[in-house]
């Protein structure tokens, strides 16, 4: 009897530790990404060279065009309008920069069926899709979205999410032993990093960016949240005829809503 309540004493006593040695794991795993991550996520991305970031979205468009995107059918003359509007806002910005900006911006229109999305590739390209352009309303609408993608370049936010998806999908090769996919993880990350969500926090710094700029081109915040109000009902849509939208990449509309009126008014005397 002695040894059989000695035997289950040491049983709780090994099923505790190893609970607690768990726990600490799990723990440390959680912090790992929750803040160990994104700091050495900015710090990587940060330290890529301009001509690696040419490359990736060189790379990125060509998969994008040849796999999900297609020629626009907005006419010449709707592109040129919107190009020229682009143009003026990136020369403000150009002027406002307290560094010289290296990347050559520029502004792409692409077809992708049923789908009203923008996206910012890391060279400074912006792609917006044809149903998007329908979508919006007046050129004050565009001058948000487009603010909102410049931004995104701005801070490198494609090429955080890139190196995040690296880094995870190298620490799964090195925690799972299979380092047979790892060349074929990377080569299609630029492309699924283009098309997957930014975090939160990306979020919120492109939206208070692209509303302290439309404070400053037109005094008025008012047609970013119109254009993200008109993009929620239909992203709604979307997702009753199980399609992609604009918010399957920048989620969350009351939220973010109420970090634009947030961010003009921290810059409102």
């Amino acid at each position: 009897m002695t040894v059989h309540y000695q035997l289950k004493a040491d049983y709780k006593r090994w099923a505790i530790i190893i609970a607690a040695s768990l726990l600490v794991i799990l723990l440390f795993i959680y912090k790992a990404y929750t803040y160990l991550l994104p700091t050495l996520t900015e710090y990587l991305a940060a330290q890529l060279p301009t001509d690696a970031k040419q490359q990736i979205s060189t790379r990125t468009l060509k998969q994008l065009d040849a796999n999900t995107l297609t020629k626009s059918k907005l006419s010449l003359d709707q592109q040129a309008r919107f190009n020229a509007l682009f143009s003026s806002l990136i020369e403000n910005y150009k002027s406002t920069s307290l560094q010289a900006e290296p990347l050559e911006f520029q502004l792409l229109f692409r077809n992708w069926p049923d789908t009203a999305n923008a996206m910012a590739l890391a060279d400074g390209t912006i792609i917006v899709t044809d149903k998007l352009v329908d979508l919006i309303e007046n050129d004050k609408q565009m001058a948000a979205i487009l603010l909102h993608e410049i931004a995104h370049v701005k801070l490198n936010h494609q090429i955080e999410n890139l190196v995040q998806l690296s880094v995870m999908s190298v620490s799964m090769v090195v925690i799972l032993g299979d380092t047979s996919t790892l060349s074929s993880l990377l080569l299609q990350g630029a492309a699924i990093g283009t098309l997957l969500s930014y975090s939160r926090q990306a979020e919120r710094e492109a939206d208070s960016y692209a509303a302290i700029q439309m404070m400053v081109h037109y005094q008025d915040v008012q047609p970013f949240i119109n254009i993200l109000t008109r993009l929620k009902a239909q992203s709604l849509q979307d997702q009753q005829a199980s399609q992609p939208s604009w918010f399957s990449t920048h989620p969350d509309i009351s939220a973010r809503i109420n970090n634009i009126n947030q961010a003009i008014a921290a810059k409102t005397p």
